[in-house]
């Protein structure tokens, strides 16, 4: 048996570590290959065949599902003989239903794969039922059978993902922790609210490996790394005293939470060694009670202001598209986040992701959305499709004309001259739409 793990990352500097963590839980031989949705079908597919696989476990997402699924028919009808197996939120919470609809899949893996992974390849190569493999969806004759997910996998012991490798150029992810214990309504961690820690030790052992791969980017996909303050702080002081020079942490942090004592010891750290992305969403009480979410722009700006962000680059992200939020609730949001002083805005547009509570209600929302991957939101009740192509616009000059450094200048002369920071950037998009072409 010779499997063949299959990542399509959306650039060459992604990494995946899901495919990582799967081949590092089992002694058994398994090949990993992580190409990017940018290479053609054709080279793609040679890659694949090069390897010489007769069974590919494919790691879905929204930004490669499309490209899975060209390659998974073609290989269905160029080499039937190849088995296919697919695992991942994009095809975790409707697995059934998928693989009625696609003959190529003969099987997805659901759940904590690390957990599964080897009695999987031991069913794989004949040694081991299929009723075995917990998570385990698979065809039986005609009829299509989905085994029980197993509980909440401790991290105790699972392993970092990254070894001997050169990641040069290339950004390396890492789980400090699983779960989390807030519920908003578009989020697929919001699904799994044990939340679950990896031991101090543990994560300053995996970060010395990692160390070594050469990466000069490490991002925590922790949903709010900064739970346990304690815990917190002795996995800061670690980067500072011994991540390499050069190096940048990027951690996922709720802002609101933020003590003194964790933003005292951030500031000690070197100027561009902490990057902090603080989700705001919406200001919107309202839209906030409808995804279950809360917002305190109030703490929020004391965090910013502990924090010396001479040294800590700190972005913050809004969404277009959430439900009871129109065009104007949207831009009154905005100003009130832009005196926050962040270095960058991100705007995002609502995707509603298979699985979540909120595409569970698009309905009762009157959320219109793309049936095609990422999901993302055409309309609403109160925000027009025409203004949802504005806002994108408007994204846009955000993102060209906000958040790069060469026009500070700008937005210090808007804050001098009392302008509507909104209102100075939709002109600007408005011109944009007027001159598309």
């Amino acid at each position: 048996m010779n499997p063949l793990l299959v990542a399509l990352n959306a650039s060459y500097v992604h990494t995946n570590l899901a495919v990582r963590l799967l081949r590092d839980s089992t002694k058994r031989p398994v090949g990993l290959l992580e190409m990017t949705i940018n290479e053609s079908k054709d080279v793609m597919l040679q890659k694949i065949l090069r390897e010489r696989p007769d069974v590919i476990l494919y790691s879905a997402y929204i930004w490669n599902w499309p490209e899975i699924e060209t390659l998974g028919r073609y290989i269905k009808k160029a080499l039937p003989e190849i088995k296919q197996y697919v695992g991942g939120p994009e095809v975790t919470y409707d697995s059934v239903e998928r693989m009625e609809e696609a003959a190529w899949i003969d099987g997805i893996l659901r759940g904590e794969g690390e957990d599964s992974f080897d009695d999987f390849l031991a069913y794989l190569a004949g040694e081991a039922e299929a009723e075995a493999v917990a998570g385990l969806v698979y065809r039986c004759g005609d009829k299509i059978h989905a085994n029980p997910v197993k509980g909440p996998l401790s991290m105790d012991g699972l392993p970092a993902g990254y070894e001997e490798e050169d990641l040069n150029h290339r950004i390396a992810y890492y789980e400090s922790m699983r779960g989390c214990p807030y519920h908003c309504s578009y989020c697929l961690s919001s699904e799994d609210d044990v939340v679950r820690y990896r031991s101090v030790e543990e994560i300053k052992a995996h970060m010395r490996r990692i160390f070594r791969t050469g990466t000069k980017l490490v991002k925590f996909v922790d949903r709010s790394f900064h739970i346990r303050p304690a815990r917190t702080k002795e996995i800061v002081r670690f980067f500072i005293d011994e991540a390499p020079e050069g190096m940048c942490i990027h951690f996922e942090m709720n802002l609101e939470h933020m003590t003194p004592d964790v933003a005292e010891l951030i500031n000690e750290a070197p100027a561009g060694l902490f990057q902090i992305e603080a989700g705001i969403q919406s200001v919107n009480p309202e839209v906030n009670r409808r995804i279950h979410r809360s917002t305190d722009l109030d703490k929020m700006k004391r965090a910013m202001v502990m924090i010396d962000r001479d040294k800590v680059h700190i972005h913050v992200d809004l969404i277009v598209g959430l439900p009871g939020e129109d065009m104007d609730s949207f831009l009154r949001g905005f100003d009130r986040v832009v005196p926050l002083g962040a270095k960058k805005i991100q705007i995002g547009f609502l995707k509603l992701l298979r699985g979540t509570k909120l595409r569970r209600r698009a309905e009762e929302f009157h959320i219109v959305y793309d049936d095609r991957p990422p999901y993302e939101v055409i309309r609403t009740d109160v925000l027009r499709a025409g203004e949802v192509l504005l806002l994108k616009n408007f994204a846009t000059i955000v993102e060209n004309y906000y958040d790069e450094d060469v026009f500070l200048a700008v937005k210090s002369e808007i804050k001098r001259r009392g302008l509507c920071p909104s209102e100075f950037y939709m002109a600007m998009a408005r011109a944009l739409e007027q001159n598309i072409h």
